[in-house]
């Protein structure tokens, strides 16, 4: 279709990854509000709370493509707390990939 244009699912990864970014720089993105992020956040949170890593059973580059960013949340603004699978998902990432120092 000649001039139109696409439109995200509001839990895209990449929804997620440009307003953490965007709020830990300082910068302000408008997508929608913050409610999207907290939604794409909120569906991360129910994959976790089945399965230990976002393909099941095994680490893979799914993990390493999302946990990139969404360790930075917080830094973003973002509360995880409430997400205690998504926390545990990110704490398993590090030390699998050995950031824990």
């Amino acid at each position: 279709m000649s001039g139109s244009n696409t439109v995200m699912n509001s839990t895209s990864p990449f929804v997620v990854f440009i307003c953490i970014i965007s709020e830990s720089h300082g910068l302000s993105v408008k997508v929608g509000g913050l409610s999207e992020v907290g939604a794409a956040l909120d569906a991360l949170e129910d994959q976790l709370s089945h399965s230990q890593w976002l393909s099941g059973d095994q680490f893979s580059i799914a993990d390493i493509a999302l946990c990139a960013y969404t360790h930075l949340a917080e830094e973003g603004g973002f509360d995880l707390s409430s997400r205690l699978s998504v926390t545990r998902w990110v704490s398993e990432c590090s030390t699998v990939l050995g950031l824990d120092d």
